[in-house]
């Protein structure tokens, strides 16, 4: 679990990192895309957690960990590729 998240922070460190050196504008359709992902990435994380409470009041704690984790990389991995395509649109 630390492993993961010591991942995920070093991995997000570097995108920063490598987006603070760029100084390219993004175009008005990229800022577009840039902003509906995101609001797309919100509505999944929170259908993502609706999920996870549910889960735990019908099943308990110990029974939805899995689905808890599960739930957690596809957020960390939504934010990631949300991050590396705007970085991709500033390069560009």
């Amino acid at each position: 679990m630390n492993l993961t998240k010591t991942l995920i922070v070093l991995l997000m460190g570097a995108t920063f990192t490598a987006g603070s050196n760029l100084h390219a504008e993004e175009t008005v359709a990229e800022k577009t895309t840039a902003t509906v992902t995101k609001a797309k990435n919100a509505t999944k994380r929170g259908m993502r957690s609706a999920s996870d409470e549910v889960c735990e009041m019908i099943n308990g704690k110990m029974r939805c960990v899995g689905k808890k984790l599960k739930h957690k990389a596809q957020n960390a991995a939504d934010a990631t590729g949300a991050k590396a395509k705007e970085v991709k649109n500033k390069v560009d």
